[in-house]
């Protein structure tokens, strides 16, 4: 009689789900989608999360530039902390660098930002300046002023508009040295030339790697990176 009646309650149960549904399981489905949506976001927001560049000065007229970048990989918020240095000139193309006072004010005055030169990325808006989407060293003027550069004795170029430039210009208001270098208006933020082309018109500028710049733009100025 027991097994009659626990074969029968087993074939209502059955009866039942086939009917309604296993709520539980409902309930169950909608919680690992929630989890995975929330998992989805965390992913979308750390994924590329950017960290203050760390510049030292090296006293010698460059600068030791690392820039760190933490990546989430996977759904469970895997955190790794991507970094690299790059070294780049102290003082921007045009200005002269003094070892005594270890600034780039050898040249003009603070009014011209000490003789900084203002070039273009090309003189035309269209491809003529570049190889494969990157500057010609040999056409661009922007990229050209870096290659002919022979500071220290090492070889320079514009920087990718992947270096992460942009937090340079908020460690230049906090030291008032480089700063006046670079600037005579508090207020102004930095930007240089990248190497990479944007469109036919346009080319990127590392400080902000989203924004650009007309390629026949005649005032914006020269940083440059050493080559490897």
């Amino acid at each position: 009689m027991l097994k009659f009646k626990i074969i029968l309650f087993l074939l209502l149960l059955t009866i039942h789900n086939c009917f309604f549904g296993d709520t539980n399981k409902d309930e169950k489905k909608k919680a690992g989608q929630d989890q995975r949506f929330v998992l989805l976001q965390f992913a979308s927001l750390s994924r590329g999360q950017k960290e203050e560049g760390i510049v030292v000065d090296n006293n010698n007229g460059t600068l030791n530039y690392t820039y760190r970048l933490i990546e989430t990989n996977g759904w469970i918020g895997n955190r790794t902390l991507v970094e690299k240095t790059i070294l780049i000139r102290r003082c921007l193309i045009g200005q002269v660098y003094r070892q005594a006072q270890n600034d780039c004010q050898g040249n003009g005055t603070k009014a011209t930002v000490w003789g900084a030169s203002r070039l273009q990325w090309c003189p035309t808006n269209d491809r003529a300046c570049e190889i494969d989407g990157k500057a010609d060293p040999t056409k661009s003027p922007a990229a050209k002023a870096c290659a002919d550069d022979t500071f220290l004795s090492k070889k320079w170029m514009l920087p990718s508009k992947d270096d992460g430039l942009g937090s340079l210009s908020n460690y230049h208001k906090t030291n008032l040295l480089i700063y006046s270098d670079w600037s005579d208006n508090f207020s102004e933020r930095f930007y240089f030339w990248s190497e990479e082309s944007k469109t036919d018109f346009n080319a990127f500028n590392p400080v902000n790697p989203l924004g650009s710049f007309s390629k026949t733009d005649t005032d914006i100025h020269i940083l440059c990176k050493e080559k490897k």
